[in-house]
């Protein structure tokens, strides 16, 4: 009888220690903390656009990988500062929403939604001054309190669908041809007209 109470003690300490380690990490500030560093250096950077936030939490050597063909590898917070750059060209009045935030130990992952007027190149297509909507989301891995590694998954066949570059559904292999044809038309006039723009401004 004793026996079996010795066991039972002893299985009752490991249910009471297990509970212990989860109540820990649970309350581990380490995922505080980089929930909040990805969530202060985002809202800064796209929607205050300080760009000074890179500096801070983006570690020199950091990779970034990104679903923009043109910058799909960049090091550092210069690299990703001139990506951001870029974005702001294309999308003057881009707007950010995020949706949530998860992060744990030295990771966070974070997923949002961009919006902006196509108003510079983007992805090699010259402005149409469609409103476009992004979905992302982006990885981010820690070291202390700086980004070493963030990779960015983005809904980019969506935003070329919105630019007209996709041909609808269901126009067949003739239908999505002419659909070619006439987006190449479309882009060489509009390509022209941002170059006129831009000499105009130049000028005056």
């Amino acid at each position: 009888m004793s026996s079996g109470q010795g066991t039972g003690h002893i299985r009752q300490d490991d249910r009471r220690r297990i509970a212990d380690d989860d109540g820990a990490g649970a309350a581990d500030p380490t995922c505080a903390d980089v929930k909040s560093i990805a969530a202060d250096m985002f809202g800064a950077l796209w929607d205050e656009r300080r760009f000074d936030v890179l500096d801070r939490h983006v570690d020199r050597n950091a990779v970034s990988q990104l679903a923009v063909p043109a910058r799909s590898a960049v090091t550092g917070s210069a690299g990703f500062k001139a990506f951001a750059e870029g974005m702001f060209t294309a999308l003057p009045d881009l707007r950010r929403v995020t949706h949530q935030v998860f992060g744990c130990g030295d990771r966070a992952l974070v997923r949002s939604e961009l919006t902006g007027t196509h108003r510079g190149p983007f992805l090699g297509i010259p402005p149409t001054g469609t409103t476009v909507v992004l979905s992302e989301m982006v990885y981010l891995r820690f070291e202390r309190d700086a980004v070493v590694e963030l990779v960015q998954q983005a809904d980019l066949l969506g935003v070329m669908g919105q630019l007209g570059l996709t041909p609808p559904d269901g126009v067949g292999p003739l239908g999505s041809v002419l659909h070619t044809v006439r987006t190449v038309g479309r882009f060489g006039r509009l390509a022209v007209r941002a170059q006129l723009d831009r000499r105009k401004v130049a000028t005056s």
